[in-house]
């Protein structure tokens, strides 16, 4: 079995932020499901299919057989539930099928999955939602909400971020904090610790992201300021940015305004007031602290 086509379960993630993958072999990850003995054919069949679409380089043509071979596995394995509601097999067997190729986040040599992930070209639940419209954008909208096989029964997780690991990936990953609040502090900071890990803290679009939100209201917001003032030689703006993430965005709005103002004669300063759980060296993407 190639490598890519292992299960991925568990990515832990060090201080550092390199990272750690734990994968499960086929047999090894779908157990429970074998050992309930009633959907040896469906497995079977989604394990063909997944293997041909992953070594097809997730061939479009595919996906349509691979969504409906998951799907039949998740009802079949939905009615055992229901028929055996105090069985834990059972129990085990839909947390499989129903956590398949999301994986858990966690530190680095710990056991416990703090946030979690999945991928956009690989889930069979959020190819589903496009199969109608392939080439609409990724969104976390297509899979709000997730669960893994690697976390504790009952465990959620809500969409929070996408990581797209180059401007010309056809693939994004998908991240997601815990449902549960008092968790949540801990999701933020490890999938900190991913973002510094898969982009160095970045992100690809900044640029673009912040060139909108000039264009959205902000520079109409100061052209209705500016014509309030008499000196537009000592001109001071205050940002604030709450879920502040690297302060990369910030950093290319500023860069927009300043450079908009000074086409109108202003040298802008700016008091930055970056407010987020956990920060990712702020200071490199400034030219002062």
């Amino acid at each position: 079995m190639l490598e890519s086509e292992r299960v991925i379960t568990t990515i832990g993630i060090d201080a550092r932020a390199r990272l750690l993958i734990k994968h499960q072999d086929w047999e090894e990850y779908w157990l429970p499901v074998r050992q309930l003995g009633q959907a040896h054919r469906l497995l079977d069949s989604l394990e063909g299919i997944w293997s041909a679409y992953i070594q097809g380089r997730f061939s479009p043509r595919l996906r349509m057989d691979y969504c409906y071979h998951y799907f039949r596995l998740l009802a079949r394995t939905l009615e055992g539930r229901v028929a055996e509601p105090e069985s834990e097999l059972a129990a085990a067997a839909l947390r499989r099928v129903l956590g398949f190729e999301c994986f858990g986040l966690s530190n680095a040599g710990a056991d416990s999955v703090l946030a979690a992930g999945t991928n956009t070209v690989r889930n069979p639940a959020y190819l589903l939602t496009k199969l109608r419209t392939p080439d609409m954008l990724d969104s976390g909208e297509h899979l709000p909400l997730i669960s893994t096989a690697a976390s504790a029964p009952g465990r959620f997780f809500y969409h929070y971020r996408q990581h797209r690991l180059s401007r010309d990936s056809n693939s994004a990953i998908l991240s997601y904090l815990d449902v549960d609040q008092v968790s949540r502090a801990q999701s933020f900071r490890t999938i900190a610790l991913l973002e510094e890990a898969i982009a160095g803290g970045t992100d690809p679009f900044a640029s673009e992201r912040a060139a909108r939100m000039a264009q959205a209201g902000i520079l109409d917001y100061m052209h209705a300021w500016l014509a309030r003032r008499r000196d537009r030689n000592d001109v001071a703006i205050d940002l604030v940015d709450l879920g502040a993430g690297s302060g990369l965005v910030t950093a290319r709005l500023c860069t927009e305004i300043a450079k908009h103002l000074a086409r109108l004669g202003c040298a802008p300063r700016f008091r930055i007031w970056l407010v987020d759980l956990s920060m990712a060296h702020p200071t490199r993407f400034f030219a002062s602290k």
